[in-house]
């Protein structure tokens, strides 16, 4: 496509060349070539119409002649289709045949104008901007391009939504849209200008400026700032300081130039052919076909509409566009040498767009390797990183902890470091994330407070090893286990679906379809509604830069690789693989010296300390309660003697007192059995943690 255009305007630089070489005419020389592309093809023949209808020109043709100088577009195609032929677009030249206007083929039409000719000029007419590749061809082998929209469908891109964020809003949006874009693929070409038709509207500064505030927000923030143009281009050097739009916009009514040709034919005397059964109103005249101005009125008229309808800023444009204005070493140019100027120029554009292009392919071929790089990734590591996803999810019950993916839901014990404040004795917890999920169910700490608190020591020690020894099994990471040993079973279905993916992957890559024409329009930062713009280039079979068979057959290789490792792995894993280290680890707290026995012992030197202790301090206060009754009898019966029971008899006390004393005593030793027994089950925590940790370590090298 590039290559067939690039090698057009070789072809035609090379006839210039060879014509200013031999100093002649270059062979089939062509004028400077002007597009005019407009959404509808009624929108450009009325533009035409008054801008081509010169009365002037021949006033002294007879009336037949004058009435055929109105140019009849009505057969030019009315739409543009994806696969329009590139012959439907109307070519209109200038001749010196003589003739106001003559159908020379269906796509091409001569007339008779001194202007066209004297700018050696000729216009295409576009019959209606499409998203296809001969539009596009026809429009980079023009030399200056010019859009035409009415003002109403550039206000209605503003009713349809702030920015017309809805592209399907309708047909004729959606056309003023493909509009926009092709104004921002050529709008670095010189001489392009976007043409407002206010239509019927009354063509002062109030509309022109709502006109310019809604392309402002439609066109500025997608196809760039207007007001960024090279400064070599002589309009933005004499426009300077003013809004950048004006630079490439300019206004037009082309119902006041039609009136004002109207009103021209009538001070001429010729007919008003072409504007039968239409009628205006500007001022207070009105111009039909049945009732019209005198001649002197119709002079008046027609230069009151002239100057209104924007029509000669317009023919100024097409004479003195930067394209076409030679510098002061250049005037003395020939024909051939102007003509060779232009090609150089449209040329030069045409290769920096497709410049352009190819920086557009290299960044896809770019992404295409650092997709191929991510496909590598996702061979290389793709079936490490499904375990890795299976543990987490197995391990946090399908919810990830922000600080530890292995946090408990449900577990009402906080093991973050900022807050350890709970409203449960810091003994009667475990601090890791790991032990949370494992005791998730609460059921070991249920059996610390309700079935073994502190107090039901006294005549439950014996039951210690059997509550906890229960409590563990139905605890300690039982949920986990089971999964495990569920999702043992499914890990081979895992490794199945990360191969289908790899193939998959595989196939996107190297059979991805792209679009030919996809590069400058499609990166063109381009975009109306925050939709990209430009997308329905005609899509070829092109495949992806690594569609090679090599690749393929590597492939393929590697899928029986899978398949061979798929039915070896198949034997060596078994239900029991991935829960082993929970039963190595539960296995731990209940070995000879582990955390349970020692919590046991401790619970039952606890037990035997307190009740030796508390049966002494009541023996030893029941005897002194009674010592002043029995001193006596020790005296008398004992080898204590008389002097030794006088002796003792100081630390007899009543009754009360020594029962006060055996119930404070057993309260000290009921609170130091309470701290005792707390201090006993944080150690059973830590140990609880400590191969809570090696269980995390275990099932992370698992």
């Amino acid at each position: 496509m590039w290559a067939e255009r690039l090698g057009r305007a070789a072809e035609r630089l090379e006839r210039h060349s060879t014509a200013l070489t031999r100093h002649e005419a270059a062979t089939e020389e062509r004028n400077v070539r002007t597009a005019l592309v407009a959404p509808n093809s009624d929108a450009s023949s009325r533009l035409l119409q008054a801008l081509l209808d010169d009365p002037l020109a021949f006033a002294s043709s007879n009336s037949s002649s004058s009435a055929s100088s109105t140019i009849d577009l009505a057969s030019t195609p009315k739409t543009l289709s994806l696969e329009v032929d590139p012959h439907a677009h109307t070519l209109i030249r200038a001749s010196d045949s003589g003739l106001p206007a003559s159908r020379v083929s269906k796509d091409a039409i001569e007339i008779d104008l001194p202007w066209l000719r004297e700018a050696q000029l000729e216009i295409l007419q576009v019959a209606e901007s499409a998203d296809s590749t001969s539009c596009l061809d026809a429009l980079y082998e023009c030399d200056m391009h010019i859009f035409l929209l009415s003002a109403q469908d550039i206000l209605l891109l503003r009713r349809t939504g702030r920015l017309a964020k809805e592209r399907g809003a309708s047909e004729r949006i959606e056309r003023v849209r493909r509009q926009l874009d092709l104004l921002a693929i050529f709008l670095d070409w010189p001489g392009t200008v976007l043409v407002v038709d206010h239509g019927d509207a009354t063509l002062d500064e109030a509309a022109k400026e709502r006109v310019l505030d809604t392309l402002e927000e439609v066109i500025s923030a997608n196809v760039g700032r207007f007001d960024e143009k090279s400064q070599n281009d002589a309009s933005v050097e004499a426009a300077a300081g003013q809004r950048g739009l004006q630079h490439f916009v300019l206004h037009v009514s082309t119902t006041a130039a039609l009136l004002a040709n109207g009103h021209l034919r009538v001070g001429l005397g010729l007919p008003l052919v072409g504007l039968q059964g239409k009628s205006s109103t500007t001022g207070d005249s009105t111009l039909t076909s049945t009732s019209k101005p005198d001649a002197a009125h119709a002079w008046e008229l027609f230069a009151q509409l002239s100057a209104s309808s924007g029509l000669s800023e317009l023919r100024a444009h097409f004479l003195h566009a930067p394209l076409l204005s030679p510098t002061s070493a250049e005037r003395s140019f020939t024909r051939s040498r102007r003509a060779a100027s232009v090609a150089y120029q449209s040329s030069a554009r045409l290769l920096r767009h497709a410049l352009e292009e190819a920086r557009a392919r290299l960044i896809i071929a770019q992404e295409d390797v650092r997709r191929a790089q991510g496909l590598r990734d996702v061979l290389r590591q793709g079936i490490q990183h499904d375990l890795n996803s299976l543990a987490l999810r197995v391990l946090s019950k399908g919810h990830l902890n922000s600080t530890n993916p292995l946090q408990s839901p449900r577990s009402d014990v906080d093991s973050s470091a900022k807050n350890n404040k709970l409203h449960i004795r810091a003994g009667d917890r475990s601090r890791s994330a790991l032990g949370s999920a494992s005791d998730s169910a609460s059921l070991l700490e249920k059996t610390f407070s309700q079935r073994l608190p502190w107090w039901k020591l006294l005549w439950k020690v014996d039951d210690v090893r059997a509550e906890v020894d229960n409590a563990v099994r139905s605890s300690f990471s039982k949920d986990l286990e089971d999964r495990l040993i569920f999702e043992a079973g499914r890990t081979l279905s895992f490794a199945e679906d990360q191969m289908k993916v790899t193939e998959a992957a595989l196939g996107t890559l190297t059979a991805r379809p792209r679009s030919e024409n996809a590069g400058r329009a499609e990166l063109s930062s381009s975009s109306v509604g925050g939709a990209t713009s430009w997308q329905g280039h005609v899509e070829s079979s092109q495949r992806s830069y690594f569609d090679s068979p090599l690749l393929r057959n590597q492939v393929a290789q590697q899928s029986k690789l899978h398949r061979a490792a798929r039915s070896y792995s198949s034997n060596l894993l078994q239900p029991r693989s991935f829960a082993w280290p929970i039963t190595s680890r539960r296995s731990q707290i209940f070995s000879q010296g582990g955390p349970l026995e020692v919590l046991v012992s401790r619970a039952q030197a606890l037990v035997m300390r307190f009740y030796l202790s508390s049966s002494t301090v009541a023996s030893a206060s029941l005897i002194s309660a009674q010592l002043p009754a029995v001193s006596p009898w020790l005296s008398t019966n004992t080898f204590l003697g008389e002097d030794a029971c006088k002796t003792l008899l100081p630390l007899a006390m009543q009754s009360s007192t020594a029962a006060g004393l055996s119930l404070l005593a057993t309260l000290a030793f009921a609170f130091h059995l309470q701290g005792a027994w707390t201090k006993a089950k944080r150690r059973f925590w830590t140990d609880w943690d400590r191969l809570a940790q090696g269980l995390e370590a275990d099932l992370e090298v698992s």
